[in-house]
């Protein structure tokens, strides 16, 4: 989606600047506004899956996180030089689930402490992490907060909610317009109400913590969390650097690194770490370009060494790797079968790698994979560079960083023409990826291009990516 008319509406209604009660509402709530419109212009699916939950289950996920909080929920003593706000979607890696973006790190810097909140509501365990506190106690805490204001505050979370929907309104109408979809305000008011009164527990929760650990640094993975977000604006206020690690593609099209000119955004980090060079001028940061360092991906460096060490040259089959994700996973799914049907499956083999967040769901959205010859990976037991490194070619679109790392293991790429980001668009337009519309077309890409190799990995991926982290994050420390 373009963004530029997305941005200018903003700075026209000045909705960087609202708030309720100190309480930026467009700032924390934009990212979703902004998927609604690309899900209504793309016909998109979700971008992550929703299983339903019985009662049963329910008493589990409560009594797991009643566990969490007695167990892992207490902070240590004393202060620390580092926090660090994890991903919490972990890999299996030697018996030990990791954080492949934030462990290495970790275990460099001893005085080190590690945020993590649920990932689909459990924590992955044994967990390779030291010092790890887990943050359950909030989802509680900040539901019973929406509870209390909605019941014994009503007549102030009536007027918050209908001034932010005033406030949005005006906005969207014009929105719906440009974009030529029609999305009503009345479809934000429980996100918006909700997450003020989140927002007030948040705040209350993590200034404690920053008080009791007085960190130098705080490091993130994902700086658009609603979590992360509360934790810069904190920061921010009390002079602590802030750092994002980047985790995926960063371009025009994401709206959380791209904001309209002119305006410092608190609730943004310091410092954000990318990739490497390519990717330092793809978006609209709300930072200055100094700020902007090129540290490289550590744990890529770290498991294509690894994985292409192990690789066994000597395969009967040329695999062929789909990269699925929500919003077009049920299309990539149908091209699966189909392209099943047009190769030959004594010489082609086909993976489809699941999205995590559809690991749950795809047996509902997708039951036909279920009696194909495809095999379907759906968990975390294998790591995706092994995968890479038994493939030849990768199959994706939309919008995902696993096609840029795929180019790292010299994958011939196939793009979904449909939906897809400036990103991924680029690398077809430069020759590094080709489009294809339907089954068959790919087909004959994947018989015609057998000996294709690109070798693209320098371009997206600085080397030595964890020194350059260390020493970077030593130097910030040093001048706090």
């Amino acid at each position: 989606m373009d963004l530029e008319p997305f941005n200018e509406v903003e700075k026209k209604y000045d909705l960087l600047n609202v708030n309720i009660d100190g309480y930026y509402f467009w700032i924390y709530a934009r990212a979703e506004i902004a998927w609604h419109f690309e899900q209504k212009i793309g016909h998109l699916g979700a971008s992550q899956g929703q299983r339903k939950i019985s009662k049963g289950e329910h008493v589990k996920i409560n009594w797991g996180k009643f566990k969490n909080i007695i167990l892992n929920g207490k902070l240590p003593n004393g202060n620390c030089d580092l926090l660090v706000l994890n991903h919490p979607r972990r890999v299996l890696l030697d018996g030990l689930y990791e954080c492949i973006y934030t462990d290495d790190i970790v275990e460099n810097m001893p005085d080190a402490v590690v945020l993590e909140e649920p990932y689909q509501n459990i924590h992955y365990k044994p967990a390779k992490t030291k010092n790890l506190v887990y943050t359950d106690i909030l989802d509680l805490y900040s539901y019973l907060n929406v509870f209390l204001g909605s019941f014994f505050c009503n007549k102030t979370y009536t007027k918050n909610k209908e001034k932010m929907l005033q406030i949005i309104s005006r906005p969207l109408i014009e929105l719906n317009k440009i974009y030529g979809v029609e999305i009503n305000e009345k479809e934000f008011e429980n996100s918006l109400i909700f997450g003020y009164y989140m927002y007030k527990a948040e705040s209350r929760y993590y200034r404690r913590i920053i008080n009791t650990l007085q960190p130098k640094v705080i490091l993130e993975v994902v700086s658009y969390n609603r979590k992360c977000m509360v934790i810069n604006e904190i920061a921010n206020e009390m002079k602590i650097t802030t750092v994002e690690l980047q985790h995926g593609t960063i371009g025009k099209e994401h709206i959380a690194y791209n904001y309209p000119g002119g305006y410092k955004i608190k609730q943004f980090p310091a410092y954000v770490f990318l990739f490497s060079d390519y990717w330092k001028n793809k978006a609209e940061f709300p930072i200055e370009e100094e700020f902007r360092v090129s540290v490289g991906y550590p744990y890529l460096e770290n498991m294509a060494k690894k994985v292409l060490l192990e690789k066994d040259e000597i395969k009967q089959k040329r695999n062929i790797l789909f990269l699925s994700s929500g919003p077009i996973g049920k299309k990539l799914s149908k091209i699966a079968l189909e392209l099943d049907k047009l190769l030959d499956s004594n010489k082609y083999h086909i993976i489809f790698k699941l999205h995590p967040g559809e690991y749950s769901v795809w047996k509902e959205l997708y039951p036909s994979l279920q009696e194909s010859n495809i095999e379907i990976i759906d968990h975390n037991r294998i790591s995706l560079y092994s995968l890479y490194a038994i493939s030849d070619a990768q199959v994706s679109g939309f919008n995902t960083t696993a096609v840029f790392e795929g180019l790292y293991f010299s994958l011939q790429t196939y793009i979904l023409n449909y939906c897809v980001s400036k990103e991924i668009s680029d690398l077809c337009s430069s020759g590094m990826a080709h489009y294809f519309d339907d089954a068959v077309e790919l087909a004959e890409f994947i018989e015609a291009n057998q000996d294709e190799n690109i070798w693209t990995g320098e371009k997206f991926w600085k080397n030595n990516g964890l020194q350059n982290i260390l020493n970077k994050l030593n130097e910030i420390m040093g001048g706090n």
